[in-house]
């Protein structure tokens, strides 16, 4: 429901101050704690694997959806952005730290089966938003300036995106074309 409230036609009436305090203050940390709750509860033998794995959607949507859809005012102050964007990439280091393959046995939502999916979603929206900074020009190559470096560093942190990020990498970098000097864009 605060997903929803942040991105319909009533958030377009919040200053762009109050949506930075909205990320840093509700969004970011209640997204944060919930999902490191609920990651504690995966370990436990009884565990409601489709009811956590549904909050656990919940609180990666509380962090991206939001965050994309009021992108081009977050970018307007910058040093709040900054401390968002890390805010969140620290969130999903608690998500995406470790790694894990997917289990092939049955259709049974199991605690891995769980994990696994849960991560390939997290992955999937980190993936989003590193490609939508890159084509807003915030995001570029690790050597490429502080959001970039903090960015890359966090997301090397991330063992669970290892099998990406060169893929990323390569989707965010231009790539120089040797044979008329020209830039070509991926």
């Amino acid at each position: 429901m605060l997903t929803d409230a942040l991105i319909d036609r009533h958030g377009r009436y919040l200053q762009d101050e109050d949506i930075c305090k909205i990320f840093t203050d509700i969004c970011i940390p209640l997204a944060g704690d919930r999902m490191k709750d609920l990651l504690e509860a995966c370990s436990e033998p009884d565990i409601r694997a489709e009811e956590i794995w549904i909050e656990l959607e919940m609180c990666i949507s509380l962090i991206f959806k939001p965050f994309l859809h009021h992108l081009k005012r977050l970018l307007t102050i910058n040093d709040e952005f900054a401390g968002i964007w890390v805010s969140m990439l620290g969130v999903m280091t608690l998500l995406l730290g470790e790694d894990m393959s997917p289990e092939e046995d049955g259709d049974e939502l199991t605690r891995e089966r769980l994990l696994w999916t849960t991560k390939e979603l997290g992955s999937e929206h980190l993936r989003n938003a590193i490609l939508v900074l890159a084509a807003c020009g915030i995001l570029k190559s690790p050597d490429a300036g502080e959001i970039s470096a903090l960015t890359w560093n966090s997301i090397d942190d991330m063992a669970f995106c290892q099998k990406y990020v060169g893929d990323w990498k390569d989707a965010v970098t231009p790539a120089a074309d040797d044979s008329n000097g020209e830039i070509a864009v991926v």
